[in-house]
Parts: C-alpha cells; sequence; structure tokens
C-alpha cells in the first residue's frame, strides 16, 4: 500500500494541502506543478495549484499573468470534470479579477446550476451558495447592473453571508460588500434602502470611513 500511494496522485494532494494550510503558497505551487506533470488527469492537483496561487496573487509582479493561469487550471480541471461546481466558481472569481465581468457572471450561473444537485436534507454547501451570489453580484456592481447586483446581494445576506471564505475576497485591501448593496441602491434612486444598508454597514464596520 506506501509503494501504491507514493506512485499515486494521493501523496502530492495530502503534501499540497498540507503547504497551503501552512500559508506556504508558492511552495504548494511548485508541487502541484510538478505534480500535475506526473497525473495530468487528476482535477485536485489544477485545483491546488490553482487554490496556491489565488491564495498569494498579490506578492506576484504580473497579477493579471496569473489570474490567467488560473483560467487556465481550471479549464483543464472543467474539461476533465465538467459537472463539478465549484470549478466554475473559482474560474468566475478569477475572470471576475481580470475584468472579465461577462464571462464571470456566465461561470457563476453556471456553478449555481450545477451546485443546485448537490443539495439535500442538510445542505453542506450552504456557505458556497452565499459565495457565488456574492461574486456574482459583485460582478453586476463592476458592470453598472445595479439592480441585478441588488438582487443577488440581497440573496447571499439572506442566506446569512458574513464574509467571503475565497483568497480574492479583497483581505488585503478589505471591500464592504454592504456598502456595494448600499451603492447599488443609491445608483438606481433608492434612497431610503441606500440609507438602510449603509446604516448597517456602519454598525459591523464601523473602520469604513467611506459608508
Amino acid at each position: 500500500q506506501g509503494q501504491q500511494l507514493i506512485k499515486s496522485p494521493t501523496l502530492y494532494y495530502l503534501k499540497i494541502s498540507d503547504l497551503y494550510r501552512q500559508e506556504k503558497y508558492i511552495e504548494a505551487d511548485r508541487l502541484a506543478e510538478e505534480a500535475i506533470k506526473k497525473h495530468p488527469y487528476n482535477t485536485d492537483l489544477y485545483y491546488w495549484q490553482a487554490k496556491s496561487i489565488f491564495s498569494n496573487i498579490d506578492d506576484y509582479i504580473d497579477r493579471d499573468l496569473n489570474l490567467r493561469l488560473i483560467i487556465e487550471l481550471y479549464d483543464k480541471a472543467i474539461s476533465l470534470d465538467p459537472d463539478y461546481f465549484a470549478f466554475y466558481f473559482w474560474r468566475g472569481s478569477a475572470k471576475l479579477w481580470l475584468g472579465d465581468y461577462s464571462g464571470a457572471i456566465e461561470d457563476l450561473e453556471k456553478s449555481m446550476l450545477l451546485k443546485s444537485f448537490y443539495k439535500g436534507d442538510t445542505d453542506s454547501f450552504s456557505k458556497e451558495e452565499e459565495n457565488i451570489y456574492v461574486i456574482k453580484g459583485l460582478a453586476h456592481f463592476e458592470s453598472a447592473n445595479y439592480s441585478d447586483a441588488i438582487s443577488d446581494l440581497n440573496r447571499a445576506f439572506d442566506l446569512g453571508f458574513k464574509y467571503l471564505e475565497n483568497p480574492l475576497s479583497y483581505e488585503k485591501e478589505k471591500i464592504y460588500v454592504r456598502q456595494l448593496l448600499s451603492k447599488s441602491f443609491m445608483y438606481e434612486g433608492d434612497y431610503s434602502n441606500a440609507l438602510k444598508n449603509i446604516n448597517k454597514d456602519i454598525i459591523s464596520n464601523p473602520e469604513n470611513i467611506e459608508s
């Protein structure tokens, strides 16, 4: 069994995920790249390499180049497993940050559709559903589709959204999602709801000067 483990992608997967949890993202990225050369049909390896690059994106000189690499990795993962919703969510997130808003929305809608098949009596993917709505809402906001942004962001908050579990969630330059919801209402001319939401953001994020 030990020999089989060494020859399989499982050992790589365990090592990469361990490096990732230690926040050694560059090492995890390099090991995943090595593993993919040996096991090009294992989608987990593409996922972990892309995730490692995501988590360290601001430390790369050419951010956009690495976002394109992430998209290519998920392109490959999707070609191998076209029915897994998370691949579309992550690729859509990369497209959002790259400025491809229509591409992001298309991927996120596909992700939501596929995710519906994972529902059960206890939906273990509820957090992912919140995140999909948030990312889609951000893509609509950046596209100036404010009514769609309001719909998606409201839905995320209805589901209990508090923070985005995504390496590109502006953790290093924090984004206030409730503030964007308020701005969307403001741009739509609904000042009452804009004020209601911006007051909620001030309560939950008193350090947010812009709110």
